[in-house]
């Protein structure tokens, strides 16, 4: 039984999510990053944010996030551990 989960992995069932959702946002993962362009026409403007909810264990994840145009990148680092939720939102609507 694994104790962790790769961050990869966490970036790309993300993205996936955030795809599926055909708001206009386009996710894609580089290494560690999940990478988030707003692609609508005339940009939103809508705030993204992430949030680590941790497990019965403190959290030994972490990200960064940076902002450029209509891009947002969230660098995820550390450890994940089973258990945790890692919840993108973008504007009204929460990805998990």
């Amino acid at each position: 039984m694994r104790e962790t989960v790769p961050l990869a992995e966490i970036a790309t069932g993300l993205a996936g999510k955030i795809n599926a959702a055909g708001t206009g946002f386009v996710a894609s993962v580089e290494g560690n990053t999940l990478v988030i362009v707003d692609a609508n026409t005339t940009p939103t403007g809508d705030s993204v944010s992430l949030f680590i909810s941790p497990s019965a264990t403190p959290t030994a994840g972490s990200f960064t996030k940076t902002t450029a145009l209509a891009t947002t990148r969230f660098a995820l680092a550390g450890t994940s551990r089973i258990g945790e939720t890692w919840t993108v939102t973008i504007g009204a609507n929460t990805y998990a």
